[in-house]
């Protein structure tokens, strides 16, 4: 998702340009084909137990800033009846205030990343499992040659 509306593979593509064609391969292909242009460019490889540790990763930030904005919640509790008459109170106000708009910030887009990690890997994880399976269906299909007509004039004698 991109401001609130989800990016199709043909929307990135178009302008990512055709130079990212040129070093694409399978994620883990090994393969040593291909042009020397796609030799230069670095492989794409996704590791989703990675992915899924940076959205465990984004998970525990944000419960430390739900934790975080608790706390500072319960620090200046009574602080204003604590405080009435002095010049400072008004200024405390707009710290406690400015520290919670921050901290919210924080929480929402660790909870933003964490779900964007998570839905990553699980996409990814699919799209493997989907070009696995296509794979071994092409791969158990019969060459193509094998499927032609037989000539009629082979067994002429």
């Amino acid at each position: 998702m991109t401001e609130g509306r989800t990016v199709r593979f043909a929307d990135e593509w178009t302008t990512t340009g055709t130079d990212a064609a040129a070093g694409m391969r399978l994620n883990g292909w090994q393969g040593g084909h291909g042009t020397s242009k796609a030799g230069a460019l670095p492989d794409l490889d996704i590791n989703t137990t990675e992915l899924r540790g940076l959205s465990g990763k984004a998970g525990t930030l944000h419960g430390r800033m739900t934790t975080a904005l608790t706390n500072l919640g319960q620090a200046h509790s009574g602080l204003t009846a604590a405080t009435e008459g002095f010049a400072c109170t008004a200024a405390l106000g707009k710290v406690r205030g400015s520290w919670e708009g921050r901290l919210r910030d924080v929480r929402d887009e660790c909870e933003r990343l964490k779900t964007a990690f998570t839905g990553a890997a699980d996409a990814h994880d699919g799209n493997e499992d989907d070009t696995k399976k296509e794979m071994s269906s092409l791969s158990s299909k019969r060459p193509w040659h094998e499927d032609r007509p037989k000539s009629p004039i082979e067994n002429f004698s």
